[in-house]
């Protein structure tokens, strides 16, 4: 059935090219009222109202990092400063984790663990896994790496089994999550740290297989039998496309159906959403012909709708419509104000990376590709 993406031309290429440049150069000086003045290679979370201002921010400044990659200016980080900040939260077991991130967040994982008599929502070390991941990325981003390699992760066919075994699949968002997360610490703990170096490989193509069975005919991966919204569907969809994409591998099946599944959904609310429709549709698209149009109309209409979250007065964008994001891992670091903050304005510009990549523009706007 024809979706309304497929019925209207929502808008045109010119216009969408004429304001992903205006919005994309105003990036560069809004990322200059972001930095901390009082912490060497730090930046902040929003531009005025984050709550924490001790030593915080490893998530703001991965994400900061990252921006500065999508736009080609590392040259703007004083690179030394800024990692040599990310891995001042390395502890000693190779874990990047923010203390304050940790602490604010205390109360709401025990609050989950105690209403779903759930132990696993107090856990913290899925987050810890998270925030490593995201602190890898940006060290790689800027040409350096941890000082010490991350060890939580299988080694061995068995573990890995177990690993994706052991993942909630009946929340596949986050089960999926943390898949991508063991194949990006495969991949880099044998390339930065020659870990693994023979088995990764194996280990690797073993951890796929395993992914396989999970696979259900509308594409998405997630535990058979269970009832899910199509947003959860296209979410976990998403990470399981970083997942290859770490890889740089298309060998994911199903992409026809993955299509009518993200053309299907709305995904709206939160930078999240928008994001993670746009990556599993342009994921697709390089895989398969299967309507190309849609999606160019899909992705022009999805423009459209990044615009209720950009600030063309100050540049950037705001994770949530009209307003800085309040919450990280749930901990509370803003007062929610309106204006820009870099985890929307990392999310926006990716997706902005994506559809002008699809749209053959993004060579145009000198956007790059993040490691991530």
């Amino acid at each position: 059935m024809a979706t309304q993406f497929e019925k209207t031309a929502l808008t045109d290429e010119q216009a969408a090219f004429d304001w992903i440049r205006q919005s994309v150069n105003l990036l560069p000086s809004a990322m200059e009222r972001f930095k901390r003045t009082d912490i060497s290679g730090a930046f902040r979370y929003s531009l005025s109202g984050d709550l924490p201002q001790n030593h915080w921010g490893l998530g703001n400044t991965c994400f900061a990092v990252k921006i500065h990659s999508m736009l080609g200016r590392q040259d703007q980080l004083d690179r030394e400063a800024v990692s040599k900040f990310i891995n001042s939260f390395q502890d000693s077991w190779g874990a990047l984790n923010d203390p304050e991130i940790r602490r604010r967040s205390a109360f709401v994982r025990f609050g989950r663990a105690f209403k779903h008599l759930n132990f696993s929502h107090w856990d913290y070390r899925p987050i810890e896994r998270a925030e490593t991941r995201q602190a890898y990325a940006a060290l790689i981003n800027l040409g350096k790496k941890p000082e010490r390699p991350y060890r939580d992760i299988p080694d061995s066919i068995s573990g890995i089994q177990k690993y994706i075994e052991r993942l909630n699949w009946e929340n596949p968002w986050s089960a999926a999550s943390h898949f991508s997360h063991l194949i990006f610490f495969l991949k880099y703990n044998q390339q930065l740290f020659g870990i693994l170096r023979q088995e990764a490989p194996e280990l690797i193509r073993q951890a796929f297989l395993k992914l396989d069975s999970l696979q259900q005919k509308d594409g998405s991966w997630y535990a058979e039998g269970i009832s899910l919204p199509d947003f959860q569907k296209v979410n976990a969809a998403m990470k399981v496309m970083l997942a290859y994409e770490t890889m740089n591998s298309q060998d994911f099946k199903k992409a026809e159906s993955l299509i009518d599944l993200c053309l299907s959904s709305v995904n709206d609310g939160h930078a999240c959403n928008h994001f993670n429709v746009v990556c599993v549709l342009y994921a697709c698209s390089r895989k398969t012909d299967y309507r190309q149009e849609a999606i160019r109309r899909y992705f022009l209409e999805r423009l459209e709708k990044f615009k209720e979250h950009y600030y063309p007065e100050t540049g950037g964008f705001s994770f949530l419509p009209g307003k800085a994001n309040t919450h990280y891992y749930a901990a509370k670091v803003t007062r929610g104000r309106k204006e820009p903050d870099l985890h929307g304005t990392h999310l926006f510009l990716w997706g902005i990376v994506l559809i002008s990549d699809f749209l053959g523009l993004r060579k145009k706007l000198n956007l790059q590709f993040p490691i991530t």
